[in-house]
């Protein structure tokens, strides 16, 4: 792939003074004065230069989301003072060890492994989901952003204000660089996730100003702004190497990393030169430090909260909670714990017989029990009518209708006692299995889709499956791999393997395997369905998926909202019919928690929120 072409233009520059909430333009705004004309750079071929842009065509307003517990605002001293805002909080950390490297979304796995959650304190996105203000996208590097007419182009303006931690101003240079990084990595890095959705949409970049960027797309994309505002497109400065970066890391974020055990913890420190001020202009973040603990134990990591070992623990540890609300709700009465709209669990195969067949693909999808993982695996803390990860009874706009979705072959349960279906999620979750079966007409259909592809179990037809998981989707595995027993006569065997092993094995040879298919997100639909295009999977499974990519493009390039809804409604109605990858169960679980001493601790949402900035923290342990 050639280059991105950078076009510095030296002509007069239009401000673009846009309302940071929603690219529209501000009437009232006071305009820039015009610069000084200088010589006007030629324009590169598939990039215009810079013209005044319209406003950008608005998105559907969101659906509220399930009630969560208010964040707690600062209170006052019996003297009519602030509680003193400092400390070191200690943050329970899972996903990897301890290391020196710091690489989310571009990496070179010749530099170490990536420890994501790390970088993002200090590193920042230039957008945001604001987890203190519903989610909604809000500013952060990036002060104001517009969509032209045709939703191809978006032209950013940097916060003047935004620094790097040795106090140097973070320019459209900077930004230009990471995006260009996205779009060509250098050798020896790989892109992955959002940052390689960026990377694949941008065709150009126009620097306008030292603070002005226009990003051409390849065509029109009216959820690429939500991909700039994902927890893994982080922006790096341009005089750095992304060597450099990833080993060395000097970013804009609320902390500085100073000490790493590994193994045991990294250390941060505030940044002195953090440039976000709170609402009443005093200088972020609140906390001195904060120190990320490494826990791989999730019996260690639940006696670690409770004896206050740690202040918190991440969204990660949704294992911990579950099952176990009295003895949270007895032994810390006082702490914040949010539920989160999780992503769908389920499993994949590999494009290899006899999975490249679709009958055999449908079937095992169809006689998957979905309401089982829900009830035995969640402790009932999950949804199944989230077939692409959005989830109309956990408050998803983009989402099919779910009595569409309970009364779909593979989704259907019926009440025992009457044989009549259930069509109500919220019922299904009251009584499981007490009340409801999976439909007996699906186990049949399985079975006959199965005689079709010449593969019927009871005949000895169907080859041995072994379907691998890791050690922590275990539970899952077992009620997937007893199903296909129980009801198809299929031979299943389980392998189950350590954390490291599984995740080397994910990209290598293997015939079916357990693993979260797609993260849940309530901001974006782009954000979850990526994951079920071409390329784009959790691992390599093989398949050519072009009804859903097409789908996929035209939600893009629709910048009309309803037209967009319909065609985001019809993807998920394809991948119903497809079973390329097998949906299972929603986790609508606990994202994580804290003691009731740490103060405003942002916990996420939704699987995708960015919440990891810890600015507005505080610690009050009288």
């Amino acid at each position: 792939m050639k280059r991105l072409p950078l076009l510095f233009a030296l002509g007069l520059i239009v401000a673009l003074l846009v309302a940071a909430c929603g690219g529209g333009s501000d009437p009232t705004a006071t305009p820039i004065p015009t610069a000084t004309p200088q010589p006007t750079a030629t324009p590169l071929p598939g990039v215009a230069t810079a013209t005044p842009q319209p406003t950008a065509t608005p998105q559907p307003t969101a659906t509220p989301q399930p009630t969560i517990t208010p964040f707690p605002t600062a209170t006052a001293t019996p003297e009519g003072g602030l509680i003193k805002r400092g400390g070191v909080l200690l943050q329970g950390d899972r996903g990897g060890t301890a290391n020196s490297s710091f690489q989310p979304g571009i990496r070179n796995p010749s530099l170490g492994p990536d420890h994501s959650l790390a970088a993002r304190l200090i590193y920042q996105s230039l957008l945001k989901f604001d987890p203190y203000n519903n989610h909604d996208l809000s500013a952060l590097l990036a002060e104001s952003w517009q969509f032209n007419d045709a939703a191809d182009k978006v032209t950013l303006n940097i916060d003047p204000k935004a620094r790097w931690a040795n106090g140097e101003p973070v320019t459209t240079e900077d930004v230009a660089f990471t995006l260009d990084g996205f779009a060509n990595p250098p050798d020896g890095f790989t892109v992955q996730g959002a940052s390689l959705q960026v990377g694949r949409s941008i065709a150009g970049l126009e620097v306008l100003s030292e603070n002005s960027l226009q990003i051409s797309l390849q065509g029109p994309d009216v959820s690429f702004l939500a991909f700039l505002a994902d927890s893994e497109t982080l922006i790096r400065p341009a005089n750095r190497s992304w060597e450099q970066s990833a080993t060395d890391p000097m970013g804009s974020g609320a902390y500085e990393i100073i000490d790493i055990r590994t193994d045991v913890k990294f250390v941060f420190v505030k940044n002195p030169n953090y440039w976000v001020s709170d609402a009443k202009g005093e200088p972020l973040p609140y906390l001195d430090g904060v120190e990320n603990i490494i826990i791989n134990d999730i019996q260690r990591a639940f006696a670690a909260i409770l004896i206050g070992q740690v202040d918190a623990l991440n969204t990660f540890w949704s294992e911990v909670f579950l099952g176990k609300k009295d003895e949270i709700a007895r032994r810390m009465p006082n702490a914040t714990l949010q539920f989160k709209i999780g992503g769908n669990i389920g499993w994949g195969l590999k494009n290899s017989p006899p999975f490249d067949n679709p009958l055999v693909r449908k079937a095992l999808s169809i006689a998957t029990d979905r309401l089982a993982i829900v009830e035995l695996n969640f402790a009932g803390a999950g949804v199944i009518d989230g077939v692409t990860g959005i989830s109309e009874s956990l408050g998803g706009q983009w989402a099919l209708p779910t009595e569409e979705i309970l009364s779909t072959p593979g989704w259907r349960y019926v009440n025992k006692q009457t044989g009549e279906l259930e069509t109500s999620m919220a019922k299904l979750r009251e009584s499981f299995s007490t009340v409801y079966e999976k439909d007996p007409q699906d186990i049949a259909l399985a079975k006959s889709l199965l005689q079709q592809a010449g593969l019927d179990p009871e005949s000895g037809q169907f080859p041995k499956l072994v379907l691998t998981v890791w050690t922590s989707y275990e539970g899952r595995g077992v009620i997937i791999a007893q199903t296909l027993k129980e009801d198809l006569g299929i031979d299943t065997t389980l392998e189950v393997l350590p954390t490291a092993s599984f995740f080397t094995r994910r990209f290598e040879a293997f015939e079916a395997i357990v693993f979260a298919l797609f993260p849940g997100s309530a901001d974006e639909p782009s954000l979850t369905m990526r994951f079920l295009t071409t390329g784009n999977g959790l691992w390599d499974h093989g398949f050519q998926m072009t009804e859903l990519d097409n789908l996929f493009d035209l939600q893009k390039a629709a910048v009309d909202p309803q037209e967009r809804r319909q065609i985001v409604l019809d993807f998920q109605r394809a991948f119903l019919e497809t079973a390329y990858l097998i949906p299972g169960a929603n986790t609508h679980a606990p994202g994580g928690i804290a003691r009731e001493w740490v103060k405003n601790f942002p916990l996420p949402l939704a699987t995708q929120s960015n919440v990891y900035d810890l600015d507005r923290v505080w610690l009050d342990r009288k």
